[in-house]
């Protein structure tokens, strides 16, 4: 069963983003505006204006202030501001590592706050997708010059109760050769889909930051998808009881986002049909909450 959802008037306007859902609560990006928004009750809180060209978002809750806050990210080269880099620093690294500029929004304030960059070592948010909110943390996909295919990867976290940063150590992929990775959640767990050539490794880590407990669940072959006129998948939604798991892909030379059942016992696809997915949607799994934050 579908159910139309009836937007806020500020979200008709045009071309909008989903930063991610918390609660019950939808955080969106318009123009230079963060919009909260709960659904079920229809309401709504806008942020203050942010000037600055942000190609890096991550949304979660605050368990400390019992508060949702909004992180906006954007990276430049090391040398095009020398209030953020040290007088001793070498200038070859200078040109070796891009920064960040990293500003939080608490709902309910007015203003941005700038905190700390991410790690120089650990590089910058890779594309442009937005940060995977779990245990208390938003998590992202980083490298050293922000390239999504065949670079080095980390995978960086910032703990929304401190502010504060820390890597989270990848499993060990044995001969894959990673050409990307994108970032999940599965059973309220952080999981890992590390991209090959030929098929896709799909890791959980069931203890967060805990480099030992990362699990593989099962392998993806590019084969499948293909043979049903879909991009491999690059994202996971929801694992069912039964151990098949929601996908999310898109459909080739039309560039649709399409939802896939894929059974890894029996290693088949079954493509959902789903009515009035538009070419920018980005599906994912909402639960309804009766938080009235943003009233």
């Amino acid at each position: 069963m579908q159910t139309k959802v009836r937007y806020p008037p500020i979200l008709n306007v045009g071309y909008f983003k989903a930063v991610g859902s918390c609660h019950g609560i939808i955080c969106v990006l318009i123009q230079h505006y963060v919009v909260f928004w709960n659904p079920s009750f229809g309401k709504f809180k806008i942020s203050r204006i942010l000037l600055d060209f942000v190609r890096n978002y991550g949304f979660g809750y605050d368990h400390l202030s019992d508060n949702y806050k909004v992180v906006a990210a954007y990276f430049y080269d090391g040398e095009s501001d020398s209030t953020d880099s040290d007088d001793d620093e070498e200038e070859e690294e200078e040109e070796v590592f891009k920064k960040t500029k990293v500003v939080v929004h608490t709902l309910g304030t007015n203003c941005w706050r700038r905190i700390k960059m991410f790690p120089c070592a650990s590089g910058v948010p890779v594309g442009e997708s937005s940060g995977t909110f779990v245990s208390g943390a938003i998590n992202w996909v980083t490298s050293k010059d922000g390239s999504e295919f065949n670079s080095l990867f980390f995978v960086v976290s910032l703990n929304l109760a401190n502010e504060s940063y820390q890597e989270i150590f990848q499993p060990d992929y044995g001969d894959l050769n990673v050409v990307c990775l994108t970032l999940g959640v599965l059973r309220d767990c952080l999981c890992i889909f590390a991209h090959g050539e030929l098929f896709i490794d799909v890791w959980i880590m069931k203890e967060y930051g805990k480099e030992e407990s990362w699990s593989k669940l099962f392998t993806i072959p590019f084969a499948n998808a293909e043979d049903l006129g879909l991009y491999p998948c690059n994202k996971a939604t929801y694992i069912y009881e039964d151990e098949q798991v929601l996908l999310v892909s898109r459909a080739k030379y039309i560039s649709k986002p399409k939802l896939v059942v894929y059974d890894s016992k029996r290693d088949t696809f079954k493509l959902l049909n789903i009515k009035n997915i538009e070419k920018r949607m980005v599906p994912t799994v909402y639960v309804e909450s009766l938080i009235t934050t943003c009233s």
